[in-house]
């Protein structure tokens, strides 16, 4: 089964995080900014970088800026899914 990771960005705490979609069970920081979403089996579900633009501005485009498409959070799942908001984007 191919699984779809889903990518998203909140511009108002600049956090960035890509999850496959599975439950997860627990999140660790695994490094300054940097947490790891493990599911109950401890195998890795996701990925959330706090401080996204402001770690990664020095390695994108001069001219980049997040793209301002409405979030559409998953439905069934363990995750608190974020909030729907105007102030969240995707990338």
């Amino acid at each position: 089964m191919k699984t779809r990771l889903q990518i998203h960005y909140d511009h108002e705490t600049d956090t960035l995080s890509v999850w496959n979609g599975n439950p997860v069970d627990s999140s660790h920081e695994i490094q300054q900014h940097l947490l790891i979403e493990l599911d109950a089996h401890r195998a890795p579900v996701g990925f959330t970088l706090e401080h996204a633009l402001e770690i990664l501005r020095p390695h994108l485009p001069a001219d980049f800026s997040p793209a301002e498409t409405p979030n559409s959070a998953p439905t069934s799942d363990s995750r608190p899914a974020p909030a729907v908001a105007e102030k969240d984007r995707w990338l």
